[in-house]
């Protein structure tokens, strides 16, 4: 059986999850390649949510222009992605922002789509409990719904609800970059066993989650290696830039508490 697939997307929450995960190790937000995520989730069609935002507070009218023109720009570019629609909401502006009418376009645009069998399978890329009574009626009419999440950012109803939930790893969003952001951003290398140049230098021990944890500076300084014994194994994460080194290695296995430091 043939199928054909309809991906949903929230924007905020895609944008909120993608630029939190790429700023815990790259301390900058990422450059999402959307067709990336069509490709992965195999979507005949492509429907996109989001709102034109409001001035913030203590923000000035030119700053506030030029990131309204950076987002219609964007918009733009998502609207000329084949197989592509964007649908916008409205925003409520105040101390804390609101989004509005977004989650109703995209929650008609599901039913309307499952409802007329134009789609076999569903993905859902959210995290908002709001969408729970949508995905099981989805569910119920036949059509197989996947829901895409961040793990720290849904509630496991949502998933649990769905035919199959897929929670975004660290790597999965990172993939979903433009090429240039990848080409200047890259996360460390990371090895099982092996054995660290001669010329390596400890500066650092510590644990994590009761694993002990070394850093240590490779090649006269130009590089830094961070050595974990997990269980029976010892990996090896290695990057010419501390922060970032720490910084991956942290979100895959949790935050390192430094006893000992040299530098």
């Amino acid at each position: 059986m043939e199928h054909t697939t309809y991906l949903f997307i929230d924007g905020a929450y895609l944008s909120g999850a993608h630029d939190d995960a790429m700023k815990k190790v790259f301390a900058v937000p990422g450059d999402l390649a959307l067709e990336r995520i069509a490709e992965t989730a195999g979507a005949f069609k492509i429907y996109f949510y989001d709102c034109e935002d409001v001035c913030r507070p203590n923000e000035s009218q030119v700053e506030f222009e030029a990131r309204v023109a950076a987002q219609r720009a964007q918009f733009s570019k998502i609207r000329a992605l084949k197989g592509f629609h964007l649908q916008t909401g409205t925003m409520r502006s105040g101390k804390k922002r609101e989004q509005k009418e977004v989650d109703v376009l995209l929650a008609v645009d599901m039913l309307t789509h499952g409802f007329q069998r134009n789609m076999t399978r569903a993905v859902l890329l959210s995290g908002d409990l709001d969408f729970r009574p949508v995905v099981e009626a989805l569910v119920r009419g036949g059509v197989f719904v996947e829901v895409w999440y961040e793990k720290t950012s849904t509630s496991e109803q949502l998933p649990f609800a769905a035919d199959f939930g897929v929670e975004l790893t660290w790597h999965q969003l990172y993939n979903w970059n433009s090429e240039e952001f990848r080409k200047k951003y890259t996360p460390p290398v990371t090895q099982v066993g092996g054995a660290l140049p001669p010329t390596a230098v400890c500066i650092a021990k510590g644990e994590c989650n009761r694993h002990p944890v070394e850093l240590c500076e490779t090649y006269g300084g130009r590089g830094f290696s961070l050595i974990a014994y997990l269980g029976n194994e010892v990996q090896f994460f290695n990057h010419v830039e501390r922060a970032i080194l720490e910084g991956y290695f942290s979100v895959l296995h949790g935050p390192i508490t430094w006893t000992l430091r040299t530098v």
